[in-house]
Formats: C-alpha cells, sequence, structure tokens
C-alpha cells in the first residue's frame, strides 16, 4: 500500500509541478498502460505494477466506506476507485484520455458546457459530474474508472447506503460520539507534525 495526496494519469507528460508551496513532496511518474502515471505525496512511495494499490486516504487503507480514492495498477490497465461520498474530487477528460485530482489538469479544448455552467452558477460549485467545460467531467461517488488501451471508462457502483442491511444496526449517540471521537484519535497518533483544520464552510 501507497499514501498519495493527489495524481495525474495522461498519455503526455503535464509539466506540472503539485509542490506549489515548495514543501518537499515526492513526486514519482512511472510509465504504464501506455499512459504517464504521475502521483504526490508527503513520504516517498513506490509505484509497483500489480502489487499493491496507491491509497488517498488519511490511514492509507483502501476502504472506500471512508474518506478515499484508491488506484491499482494492473497489467493492462489503470483503476481508479472513488469511495461513497465522493469526498475527493477525481476529474477525467475521456476524448484526451486525462485523469486527475487537479481539474486544471484535464483542461485541453475550452469549450463551455452550459448544463455545467448553470450548475456553477447555481450551485457554487461543480455538481452532477459536470465542469463548467464540456470535455471535463468529475466521478460520481461510489464509482469506478479505468484507462486502457486508449479509452477512459466509468462504471457506477450500487451505494451501500441503499442496501437494507445497511439499517439492520442500531446505536445510540453516544456510540456514534464514541466512534468518532475514536477515529480521530487514530488519525492523530498516526500523524506527525502539526494538523491543520481547514473548518470554514462548515
Amino acid at each position: 500500500m501507497a499514501k498519495a495526496i493527489g495524481f495525474y494519469i495522461g498519455k503526455e507528460n503535464s509539466g506540472f509541478n503539485p509542490d506549489i508551496f515548495s514543501v518537499g513532496l515526492s513526486i514519482q511518474t512511472i510509465r504504464h498502460a501506455g499512459y504517464v502515471v504521475t502521483v504526490w505525496s508527503i513520504k516517498p512511495i513506490t509505484l509497483e505494477l500489480s502489487k499493491d494499490y496507491i491509497s488517498l486516504a488519511f490511514d492509507g487503507k483502501n476502504n472506500l466506506m471512508d474518506r478515499n480514492v484508491v488506484i491499482e495498477l494492473l497489467d493492462d490497465s489503470i483503476r481508479i476507485h472513488n469511495d461513497w461520498l465522493g469526498s475527493i474530487p477525481v476529474f477525467y477528460n475521456k476524448k484526451d484520455g486525462i485523469v486527475s485530482t487537479i481539474s486544471n489538469l484535464c483542461l485541453v479544448g475550452k469549450d463551455i458546457d452550459y448544463k455545467g455552467l448553470t450548475n456553477y452558477l447555481s450551485f457554487g460549485y461543480s455538481a452532477f459530474e459536470r465542469t463548467v467545460f464540456k470535455d471535463v467531467k468529475f466521478m460520481r461517488y461510489y464509482s469506478e474508472l479505468t484507462v486502457k488501451a486508449g479509452v477512459v471508462n466509468i462504471s457506477y457502483k450500487d451505494d451501500p447506503v441503499l442496501d437494507p442491511s445497511f439499517e439492520e444496526e442500531a446505536t445510540d449517540e453516544f456510540d456514534v460520539i464514541a466512534q468518532m471521537q475514536d477515529y480521530v484519535s487514530r488519525i492523530e497518533s498516526g500523524t506527525k507534525g502539526d494538523i491543520v483544520l481547514p473548518t470554514s464552510g462548515g
């Protein structure tokens, strides 16, 4: 398992330096399945074919019921899974075969998507998998994107919250608060240095 904070996948190297604040991010690039895969992280990671996965979760695990994106480097393809809430935006351009956590890296043509623009002006952010630009979309919650042989395919998974078994377990507010405290404690104990809480907007 490798823990990353962002990535770019495209047919050509993007030339983008994600270390915009000069904090010493580790940046690794490999060629795989006809694509350039660039991953940036706090600590150096090794990109190995079919050995493991790359995670954008706080704890580096492949759990998709938590804030996460998981990237698999398979024999002849690259597969990306996002979590059940779509907590980390993943943008893609099917026409030009680009996938990234940075929307601008997916922007090649600048044709306006008027429905996407309307969504943006109505809500203040991109919504319903559309952006302001026709060719740049973003993954829906709990979906899967596969890059193979020059083609980008998206598929949707069933929302686990809609599964009747999801509601079989009941709890009270004290259990919920205890689980939240345990979760935060686990994240804190696995983090070195300062922790920043960007609380604006909620």
